[in-house]
């Protein structure tokens, strides 16, 4: 998985990366490190708005049921960086 971000400036292939998407339709969270196509993009602007995290999940990710504008969480090395 390879993680793009404004904030970056070091090689993110160095970290350990884990995205977790907590449904608010049924209450669970998913680590969808896994099912994504490889590539996440965090964005965040200052002045009161919210930051923005994209990804791709691969179509056929099992039992996972998520949708657009669930909260999304992102950690490096297990500490959070993101959570939209």
């Amino acid at each position: 998985m390879s993680v793009t971000a404004t904030e970056i400036s070091y090689n993110p292939q160095d970290y350990q990366w884990q995205l977790v998407v907590s449904s608010r339709n049924s209450g669970k969270n998913y680590d969808i490190s896994e099912v994504t196509d490889g590539e996440i993009t965090w964005s965040t602007e200052r002045g009161g708005h919210a930051g923005k995290v994209q990804f791709t999940a691969v179509k056929n990710a099992g039992e996972m049921i998520f949708h657009e504008g669930d909260n999304v969480r992102l950690f490096c090395n297990e500490k959070p960086v993101c959570n939209r």
